[in-house]
């Protein structure tokens, strides 16, 4: 073990007994004492405290910024109504027999969003 990996280790050991001593009156103080520790301790030694940093799974590539560029995403909403015969159709009109189903119900043609 090197002289820098036992240093991380006994800061780390100092932190938490830091940790454990804290009382409601020295909180704050105890707070910014170990987010200090934890920064060091993290270059010290960062294999063991430093941030953990995520890898993509073995065998994939990593996303690249060109492969994460935005595609365009196409919604289609439907709705679907019953004819004055029964017939369940689609709003807006899918084919040819909704088309002449939404004449029959509303008295008119589509000329909505298709």
């Amino acid at each position: 073990m090197t002289t820098l990996k036992a240093w991380a280790d006994w800061l780390f050991q100092d932190g938490w007994e830091l940790a454990q001593a804290a009382t409601s009156k020295t909180a704050h103080v105890t707070s910014m004492r170990l987010a200090h520790l934890c920064w060091h301790v993290g270059k010290l030694h960062p294999k063991r405290y430093g941030v953990l940093k995520a890898f993509p799974p073995k065998g994939e590539e990593p996303v690249t910024a060109a492969a994460a560029t935005p595609q365009r995403m196409v919604i289609s909403v439907s709705h679907f109504d019953l004819a004055p015969d029964g017939t369940v159709f689609a709003i807006p009109p899918r084919d040819e027999r909704d088309e002449r189903l939404y004449l029959a119900k509303f008295g008119r043609a589509y000329e909505g969003p298709r």
